[in-house]
C-alpha cells in the first residue's frame, strides 16, 4: 500500500472562535469548515498570517462571511444554557454530549462506547444526558425522533402521550387506536385527544438552529485504488503561511513578535491536525482495505482498537475523525463510517445489515418476517444477534416494521 502525504485542509463556512486555534486538542476536533472560518478571522487580526486559495475557487473573504448561515447556532445556544444553569454538572460529560449532537440535534452515538470513552458509569452519563434534554429547544439530545416526541410530551405534562409513543409505537404506525386504548386501559377519547396533541409537536425541534453539519460535506481526503494499491491524498484547497514583510521587526517590536508567536502556533496546530488525521486515516484504510479493494463488507473496528494500535488516546481518535469526510469513487463519506461496532458474538454490524437487507428483499411479501423470525434467518448466515439488535438495525436502515411491509 502506498500513500501520498501533504499538509492541507478543506473548507466551507461556519461560526466559531478562532481562540480555539491555540489549543491543539480543540483544533483537532474542528471540522474543516470551522477551521477555515477560524483562520479567515485570525488572518484579519494578524498581519503575519497569509492564505492562498488554489484552483478550486474558494470564495473571496467578504463573500465567505456573507454566506455564513444566519440561523442561530445550536451548540452556542446550548452552552449558554449550560453555563448559566444553577445545577451541578460535569463539564467534560456535558460538553461531550453537546459536541456529539448530529445535524438533527440528536445524540446518536453508542451509549456504552461513550461511557467507556469518558470513563464514567452509565447512570452518571444518562443523568447528564437527561439534564441536557431539559434545555431549549425541548427534545434536543434525544436518541431519535420518537424519543424527542416523548421528551417533549413529558416536558409539557402529557404523560399519556409519552406512554403511547414509548409503548405503542407499532400500533401507532398501523393506526390501531382502539388497540392502543385497550392496551393502556384508557378510553378511546383520551387516546385521540393525546394523538391530537402529538400532532402539534415537531419530531425535529432543532431545525430552526444552525449546526456544524448544516453545510456541504467537503472531503479532506481522497482515497483511490490503482492496481490493488490504495492511495490516500489530502485534498488541497488553500495554504496558510507567514508574511515575511515584518521579519526585520521581530527583535525590536513586541507587537510584531506577539503576532509571530500566534501565527506560529496556528500553523503548528494546523500541521499537527492534518498529520494526525492522515495517521488515523491510514490505520482505518489499512484495516478496511478489503472494503476499498474488493467491495467487501466493513470489518469490526472501534476507536479504542485504532487508538491502541497507534499508541494514542482514544479521545484523540474521536476528535480527529469527528465531522471529517473522504472521497471515494466520486462519492463523499464520513470518515467515522469506517468504525464498525461488533455484536456480542464478534460479528460485524455491517455484515448483519447487509444480510438483513438481503433477507428482507427475498422474503414472502404476503407474510414478511417478524424481528424474532429475522433473528432465526440470520443464524442461517452464521450471524448471532438479538431481537433488539435486529430491530435497531432495521430501523436505522429505514426498513418498516412487519405490518408496513406486508402486501396483499
Amino acid at each position: 500500500m502506498k500513500y501520498r502525504f501533504t499538509k492541507d485542509l478543506t473548507t466551507t463556512q461556519t461560526q466559531t472562535f478562532h481562540a480555539k486555534l491555540y489549543d491543539s486538542l480543540e483544533f483537532l476536533k474542528l471540522s474543516n469548515d470551522e477551521v477555515i472560518h477560524s483562520i479567515l478571522k485570525a488572518i484579519q487580526e494578524n498581519p503575519l498570517l497569509e492564505v492562498d486559495f488554489d484552483q478550486y475557487g474558494m470564495l473571496p473573504l467578504d463573500e465567505t462571511y456573507e454566506n455564513v448561515s444566519q440561523k442561530p447556532n445550536l451548540k452556542t445556544h446550548l452552552y449558554y444554557q449550560l453555563h448559566t444553569s444553577d445545577e451541578f454538572y460535569s463539564d467534560k460529560i456535558s460538553s461531550y454530549i453537546i459536541e456529539a449532537l448530529d445535524e438533527r440535534g440528536f445524540f446518536s452515538e453508542d451509549t456504552e462506547e461513550t461511557c467507556k470513552l469518558l470513563g464514567v458509569n452509565k447512570e452518571e452519563f444518562l443523568k447528564h444526558l437527561s439534564f441536557i434534554q431539559t434545555f431549549d429547544p425541548l427534545g434536543v439530545a434525544a436518541f431519535n425522533s420518537i424519543d424527542s416526541l416523548i421528551i417533549q410530551s413529558k416536558g409539557k405534562g402529557h404523560l399519556l402521550a409519552a406512554q403511547i409513543l414509548a409503548e405503542c409505537n407499532e400500533e401507532l404506525l398501523l393506526k390501531k387506536y382502539s388497540l392502543i386504548a385497550k392496551k393502556l386501559d384508557k378510553k378511546l377519547e383520551q387516546i385521540t385527544k393525546e394523538l391530537s396533541f402529538i400532532q402539534t409537536l415537531n419530531p425535529y425541534p432543532c431545525t430552526a438552529f444552525y449546526t456544524a453539519r448544516d453545510e456541504t460535506k467537503v472531503p479532506e481526503l481522497k482515497i483511490e485504488v490503482e492496481n490493488q494499491q490504495i492511495m490516500i491524498s489530502p485534498i488541497r484547497y488553500y495554504n496558510v503561511y507567514y508574511n515575511d514583510v515584518y521579519t526585520d521587526l521581530l527583535k525590536t517590536d513586541k507587537v510584531i513578535k506577539k503576532y509571530f508567536n500566534e501565527a506560529k502556533t496556528i500553523i503548528a496546530n494546523l500541521d499537527k491536525r492534518n498529520a494526525t488525521l492522515l495517521l488515523i486515516a491510514n490505520e482505518l484504510v489499512t484495516t478496511q482495505q478489503g472494503y476499498f479493494r474488493y467491495g467487501d463488507e466493513l470489518v469490526a473496528c472501534t476507536q479504542k482498537e485504532v487508538a491502541d494500535r497507534l499508541g494514542v488516546n482514544q479521545s484523540t481518535v474521536s476528535r480527529a475523525t469527528m465531522n471529517k469526510y473522504y472521497e471515494f469513487n466520486n462519492e463523499v463519506f464520513a470518515l467515522s463510517d469506517l468504525f464498525v461496532a461488533a455484536t456480542e458474538s464478534g460479528t460485524s454490524s455491517d455484515g448483519v445489515k447487509k444480510a438483513l437487507q438481503e433477507i428482507i428483499q427475498q422474503e414472502d411479501k404476503t407474510k414478511p418476517f417478524r424481528d424474532d423470525e429475522l433473528v432465526e434467518e440470520l443464524k442461517k448466515y452464521n450471524l448471532q444477534v438479538s431481537r433488539r439488535t435486529v430491530s435497531k438495525y432495521r430501523s436505522s436502515m429505514g426498513i418498516p416494521i412487519t405490518g408496513k411491509r406486508k402486501k396483499k
